[in-house]
């Protein structure tokens, strides 16, 4: 199930200081960006292209979301100093502007209106993934 993701960035003041402090790669298809459980050192804010994130669950099932272009990815880990929750893989040939975890905490550390932004982010992605999660367990058969 493809579903996409939420990080996406409607604040432009957001983006262009990521932009300002990042690196811009340009990424070829096929490519794993970051692994499930592996410590988060970078954001990526995907530019042009394509990029999926895919969760693997504790009975071996795997959900999927499609990220488009002007969405952050990894931000939730990087934010919440926890390993990626997710996998992401560059689906097509893709340009993103990679930010390190401590300068985007830098970035974010010093602008209150930067900083309530990427709470509101984190907020909305948390119920995007959540939903998919909730639908999945409410229509498996219960056994027992």
């Amino acid at each position: 199930m493809i579903q996409p993701a939420s990080e996406r960035v409607d604040d432009c003041e957001l983006a262009a200081a990521v932009e300002a402090r990042s690196t811009l790669l340009k990424i070829g298809n096929r490519r794993k960006l970051f692994r499930q459980g592996q410590a988060a050192e970078r954001i990526f804010l995907l530019r042009k292209g394509e990029v999926v994130l895919t969760l693997k669950l504790s009975d071996g099932s795997v959900l999927g979301f499609k990220v488009l272009p002007g969405t952050f990815v990894g931000l939730v880990a990087v934010a919440g100093n926890q390993p990626y929750s997710m996998t992401a893989t560059v689906a097509a040939e893709s340009e993103l502007h990679a930010i390190s975890k401590t300068a985007f905490q830098d970035v974010v550390g010093q602008n209150a209106r930067l900083s309530s932004r990427v709470q509101q982010l984190l907020d909305e992605a948390k119920s995007v993934r959540l939903a998919p999660l909730r639908l999945l367990r409410s229509s498996r058969p219960v056994t027992g």
